[in-house]
C-alpha cells in the first residue's frame, strides 16, 4: 500500500492511497467465488454456478462491495502509518476497481489540531470571598414568601408587581406569528419574562382593557424571523390581581415542604445559599481560569465539530423557547447559525485544551470525589439519599458527573500554577455578577 498526504487549508488534509493490484485481485476473486457458492440462478444448482456467470451478472456490484471493503480496511492503517487523528468524517472518493490493475483512492478530512500547552505560571486570577449574612437570609426568606403568595383580583389599575390574566395575539408586518399568541396567560409584571417593552405597556391596565402594544425582538433572539423585528401585540386584559404574602411562621414553612417550623426553613434557606453561593465563587474562579487557557493557547478548532456543536446549541434554545412557552412543544424551528458561532467555536476549543490538561497530567476518574459530588448535587434535593441511589443506578448521569469532575480536577492543575489575589465580595455581588 501505497500512500500520499497533502496538506490543504488550516486542519484540512487529502489522503491519497494506493493499493497493489495483487491485493486487489486477491480481495475480489475471493469474494467472487464467496457469491457463486451463495448466488441462485436460474439453470445452474445452488453452489455450482460458473465464476464467469456470476461475474456477467454481478460483476458491478461485486467491483463496489470489494472496493468498498478495500478503502474501509486500508483508511485506518493509512491515517494511522502518517500519524493523523481525525475529526468528523472523511469524505472518499474512489476510484474505478480493475481486477488486475492497483486500486486509488482520495480521502480529505479534518484533524484535531496539535496543541503545545502552554499553563498558567504566574497568570494573575482574582478569587472573589463571600459569606452569607442574616440579612441576605431575610432576604430570601422573603422571595419564599412572594413565591407563596396568593393572587387576589382587585378592581384598579395594574403595577409592577401585580400579575395580570390576558389573551395576547402578535403580528408581524400585520401577519400573525407562530408562537405569539396565548389564552388566559398569567403575567407578572416586572419579572422579564417577556421581551423588553411587553410588561411595560401592561403597567396602568385594568379588567376589560384591550390594548396594542408595539414592541421590537432582540436582535440575538434566536427565531431569525423575529430577530430585530418590530412586532404588535393585540391584547386583552382579563383580570388584575395583586400578591398577598403569607406571614413568616411555622404555616410558611410547610408550604415551603419543610415539616419543623419556620427555625428550620431558615436553617434550610442559609444551607442552601452557602451551597449557592460556593457553586457560584468556584464558577467564577474557573471562568476565569478557562478565559486565560484560551488567550494562552489560540488553536484552530475542526468545522466538523463546531458545526455538531452548534447543532447542539441550536436544540436547546428550542428546548428553551418551548419552556418559555408553557411546555408547549414547538415544530422544529430553522435557527440560524450566526448567533451560536461564537460559543459553540469557544465550547470546542475549551473542549479540546482540557483533554490535553486531562492528557498531559494523566487525570483519571477519582471515585471518591465522584462520590463527594454526587452527595453535593443530591443535597439540593428533598431526599438526597434517594437521589445519590438514582445517579448510582443510572449510568448516563454518573459518567456526566465523572467528567465534570474529571474537569474540576484539571482546572485544579492549571489553578496551582496562577497567582491568585483574594478579594472580599458579598452574596449580592457575587449572585449579581453571576446573573450578568
Amino acid at each position: 500500500m501505497q500512500t500520499e498526504v497533502k496538506k490543504l487549508d488550516g486542519l484540512k488534509y487529502e489522503l491519497t492511497v494506493t493499493l497493489p493490484a495483487e491485493e486487489v485481485k486477491k480481495a475480489y476473486e475471493k469474494r467472487l467465488k464467496e457469491v457463486s457458492k451463495e448466488a441462485k440462478i436460474s439453470g445452474f444448482r445452488p453452489g455450482k454456478v460458473p465464476v464467469d456467470v456470476v461475474e456477467k451478472q454481478f460483476g458491478k456490484g461485486l467491483r463496489d462491495e470489494v472496493a468498498g471493503n478495500l478503502m474501509q480496511s486500508s483508511f485506518e492503517e493509512a491515517v494511522t502509518s502518517n500519524e493523523l487523528v481525525i475529526a468528523g468524517q472523511p469524505n472518499v472518493r474512489p476510484g474505478e476497481l480493475v481486477n488486475d490493475q492497483p486500486f486509488e483512492y482520495v480521502a480529505t478530512f479534518e484533524t484535531y489540531p496539535k496543541i503545545e500547552l502552554k499553563d498558567l505560571d504566574g497568570v494573575k486570577l482574582d478569587k472573589a470571598t463571600a459569606e452569607v449574612s442574616d440579612d441576605d437570609v431575610a432576604k430570601m426568606l422573603e422571595k419564599i414568601q412572594k413565591q407563596q403568595a396568593e393572587w387576589i383580583e382587585v378592581d384598579r389599575v395594574s403595577a409592577n408587581g401585580d400579575r395580570v390574566i390576558i389573551d395576547f395575539d402578535g403580528f408581524l408586518e400585520g401577519e400573525a406569528f407562530e408562537g405569539g399568541s396565548a389564552k388566559e396567560f398569567a403575567l407578572e409584571l416586572g419579572s422579564k419574562q417577556m421581551i423588553p417593552g411587553f410588561e411595560e405597556g401592561l403597567i396602568g391596565t385594568k379588567a376589560k382593557d384591550e390594548k396594542k402594544i408595539e414592541v421590537t425582538f432582540p436582535k440575538e433572539y434566536p427565531v431569525e424571523k423575529l430577530a430585530g423585528q418590530k412586532t404588535t401585540f393585540e391584547i386583552t386584559v382579563h383580570k388584575v390581581e395583586e400578591p398577598k404574602l403569607p406571614e413568616l411562621d411555622d404555616e410558611l414553612a410547610k408550604k415551603a415542604g419543610i415539616e419543623d417550623g419556620i427555625d428550620a426553613l431558615k436553617a434550610e434557606v442559609r444551607k442552601g445559599m452557602e451551597r449557592e453561593l460556593k457553586q457560584m465563587l468556584d464558577s467564577q474562579i474557573k471562568t476565569q481560569v478557562l478565559d486565560k487557557l484560551i488567550e494562552l493557547n489560540p488553536i484552530d478548532i475542526p468545522d466538523a465539530l463546531l458545526e455538531l456543536e452548534i447543532k447542539s446549541l441550536q436544540q436547546m434554545a428550542r428546548q428553551q423557547m418551548a419552556q418559555q412557552m408553557g411546555g408547549k412543544e414547538l415544530p422544529d424551528i430553522d435557527l440560524p447559525r450566526e448567533p451560536y458561532i461564537e460559543q459553540a467555536t469557544k465550547r470546542v476549543t475549551l473542549g479540546l485544551l482540557l483533554a490535553e490538561v486531562i492528557k498531559l497530567h494523566d487525570i483519571k476518574v477519582n471515585g471518591d470525589l465522584v462520590r463527594t459530588k454526587v452527595e453535593e448535587i443530591a443535597q439540593a434535593y428533598g431526599k438526597p439519599d434517594e437521589v445519590v441511589a438514582w445517579y448510582y443506578n443510572n449510568k448516563q448521569m454518573l459518567s456526566e458527573v465523572e467528567a465534570l469532575v474529571v474537569e474540576d480536577q484539571a482546572i485544579e492543575k492549571l489553578t496551582e500554577k496562577a497567582a491568585i489575589k483574594e478579594q472580599s465580595s458579598n452574596y449580592d455581588e457575587v449572585v449579581n455578577a453571576q446573573q450578568q
